[in-house]
């Protein structure tokens, strides 16, 4: 518990300027991470008790004559008392006149490291392992969660640090950058700003969050986002919806 305080202090003292400038400079180091690293923003926090259900789907379009593609990957977490959650996940790829078909499956730890408020900022981290299913491939990461509100603006970067590894592949270390800006026009609508960034990923574009309540308990969020490729390696257009259930 001390170890735990202590990390959390030491983060939550360093300002929002050094952050973003720790994280974007990490990244060339390490190397763009190839393939493309589109997916929903993630906050740090872990709810205590809470279970959550999420689809997510990316949609591609080219303006070449590549066929257009759909992602979608579907989720499940259950939290523990101490601000840690586990998910298990399974993704797929649906193609033009095919069945969708199981690509990968992840299972991913979460831990809030500080409590909301507390800080200046909000921290998180993820520990994840991703198997593919059809290739003798695997992937093992770390993702750092970062949350500030300023007045009614939310910023959120996920900087992620991965390994990649299997048989016929190149093994190497890799990176991707997740940030976005929120604008808290109520507690139900909050339009936004998304950033991507990865060796062969580059998108930028404004979206939607919504949040419903069901009942006491139970609510549903979702996200939306319409990207604009900047990289001759990304996509011209991407679609980004996500849903998530949540309940206790």
């Amino acid at each position: 518990m001390m170890f735990h305080h202590r990390i959390s202090f030491k983060l939550a003292k360093l300002p929002a300027a050094s952050v973003l400038a720790i994280l974007l400079s990490a990244i060339p180091a390490a190397g763009w991470g190839d393939g493309l690293t589109i997916a929903p923003i993630e906050q740090p926090y872990v709810h205590s008790l809470e279970h959550e259900i999420e689809l997510h789907s990316v949609w591609q379009h080219r303006l070449d004559d590549q066929p257009n593609q759909i992602g979608t990957t579907l989720s499940a977490a259950v939290a523990n008392r101490h601000n840690f959650l586990l998910e298990l996940s399974a993704s797929g790829i649906d193609l033009p006149e095919s069945r969708p078909q199981a690509t990968s499956i992840e299972i991913e730890a979460k831990w809030q490291l500080t409590e909301q408020g507390q800080y200046n900022a909000d921290w998180g981290i993820t520990l994840e392992l991703e198997r593919e299913v059809t290739l003798n491939r695997w992937e093992a990461g770390t993702t750092l969660l970062w949350q500030r509100e300023f007045s009614d603006w939310i910023a959120t970067v996920n900087g992620k640090l991965y390994y990649e590894w299997g048989s016929n592949y190149s093994n190497e270390i890799e990176t991707s950058l997740g940030a976005q800006l929120r604008y808290r026009l109520s507690s139900l609508l909050e339009p936004t700003l998304a950033l991507h960034l990865s060796q062969d990923t580059g998108a930028i574009g404004p979206g939607l969050w919504l949040h419903q309540r069901l009942a006491p308990g139970r609510r549903l969020n979702w996200q939306l986002s319409l990207l604009q490729g900047f990289k001759t390696t990304t996509p011209e257009q991407t679609a980004l919806i996500a849903v998530e259930y949540e309940f206790y």
